[in-house]
């Protein structure tokens, strides 16, 4: 008769690991010979999911290495499973011993993926591993995405023990009578990570009842959190990604906080202090400050601050605009134009209205070209292009990627988004409009 614990191990495993495994999924469990893995190896049996095993001999204990991959072999062959294994020697006095042997094994791993087709690499990383990862990298400095380590899937990783502790596991393979193998430099505190199991952890159990609990229920909390603030930062993320110009008041105190900048700037490798000099540059408003984050451009200009692609290449500089047409795919923004009866002004953010009879059609939008001039609505006279992008605190190397309407005698109607000119403003004459509505895809 089946033991609770046993119902009770077998039942959470299915139910993990069914949302990832369907009926063809392929995986690769990567296999040590050890409790974990190979309580991995007996669960994905009795749960009916197909897999092959790897293993990597590192001969780092001399026979014992060698015993650790025949067990591994006997265990495949008694079940009929597929067996890869990989033989290397490393020298048992490298500094970075665990961290090659990682390396080593993971680029076998992902070698099979490819050559076999798996879908994911399944290994037996379980509730303890998740907490001593927190703490190795809370210890380190890490920052709040640091610590959100070890989640069930993450690439073609697939961890489906990291809601299992080790006794559940242990008590597992005892009820089924399922050997395994036992590595007793687990049991060594030499490297930083067995320090944490072995020492940290019981030490703080003895003052903290049920630590291992509260530090995943922190991870937990903390995991809520930073997809919170993924949720906030979408608006902000889709205007970088849609390479929209991005040119805000520096008052607005979210810039002022480094945490916005190393979120926001997270895929582009930003660095804390780097974080910290924007937010300080918009807090102090820094005029001139400038700083290159791997793709993008950060300025701080008259109170605003910019972020900007670097060195993007616009392709179709121009494009024609006739009575009938009705929109210009901009690469990354889209312009629209319609028209109306009546002397209306809509005010919308990046809409511009202009007197629709008052215009020499075909009309072309382009980038600004040197000696450009217009005469920005509500000022008198002309004014060059580059002293009015002045104004608008927008950077010099921003300049060039702006975007201009001009008529059939290439007279300049509008700046986009920000003024027309004062030729073609509507007035209590104006009987037709012309909206223009420049934004993101």
């Amino acid at each position: 008769m089946l033991t609770l614990q046993k119902i009770k191990v077998e039942t959470q495993f299915k139910n993990a690991i069914e949302p990832y495994v369907k009926k063809n999924t392929k995986l690769l469990l990567a296999c040590s010979g050890g409790l974990d893995s190979v309580a991995l190896f007996h669960l994905l049996k009795g749960a009916g999911i197909g897999f092959e095993v790897a293993h990597v001999n590192y001969h780092l204990r001399g026979e014992e290495s060698n015993k650790d991959a025949l067990f591994i072999q006997t265990l495949c062959e008694t079940f009929t499973i597929p067996f890869h294994l990989k033989e290397v020697h490393i020298a048992a006095q490298d500094k970075s011993i665990q961290a090659e042997a990682r390396n080593l094994r993971y680029h076998y791993f992902n070698d099979l993926k490819q050559q076999y087709g798996f879908d994911y690499i399944a290994t037996a990383h379980h509730a303890g591993d998740k907490i001593e990862n927190i703490l190795f990298r809370f210890f380190r400095g890490t920052g709040l995405k640091g610590l959100l380590s070890l989640k069930i899937l993450e690439n073609d990783i697939l961890r489906p023990l990291i809601a299992f502790d080790k006794e559940q596991l242990l008590t597992y393979l005892k009820t089924h009578h399922h050997p395994f193998r036992e590595d007793e430099s687990n049991a060594q505190s030499k490297y930083t990570r067995n320090k944490i199991r072995n020492i940290i952890i019981p030490a703080l159990s003895k003052d903290l009842p049920n630590i291992e609990q509260r530090i995943i229920h922190t991870s937990n909390m903390l995991q809520a959190d930073f997809s919170l603030i993924q949720t906030l930062l979408q608006k902000d993320k889709k205007l970088l990604e849609a390479q929209q110009l991005f040119n805000l008041d520096c008052t607005d105190e979210k810039f002022h906080e480094p945490s916005y900048w190393y979120y926001l700037l997270a895929d582009e490798n930003i660095t804390t202090d780097e974080a910290n000099n924007i937010a300080t540059a918009c807090k102090t408003k820094r005029n001139g400050f400038e700083l290159n984050v791997n793709n993008f451009t950060v300025s701080v200009v008259k109170n605003h601050v910019g972020i900007f692609q670097n060195d993007r290449k616009d392709e179709g500089n121009i494009e024609k605009i006739t009575q009938t047409t009705t929109a210009i795919n901009l690469h990354y923004l889209k312009l629209t134009l319609s028209y109306f009866e009546g002397n209306e002004i809509i005010n919308n953010p990046n809409t511009l209205c202009v007197d629709a009879d008052c215009l020499a059609y075909p009309l072309i939008i382009r980038h600004p070209l040197p000696g450009d001039r217009f005469s920005p609505l509500g000022l008198e006279g002309s004014k060059l292009l580059s002293d009015f992008y002045n104004e608008l605190a927008i950077a010099a190397h921003q300049k060039s990627k702006q975007w201009v309407l001009v008529d059939a005698d290439k007279k300049i109607i509008a700046a986009f988004p920000q003024r027309i000119d004062n030729a073609v403003k509507v007035t209590e004459e104006t009987k037709r409009v012309l909206v223009l509505c420049l934004e993101p895809f």
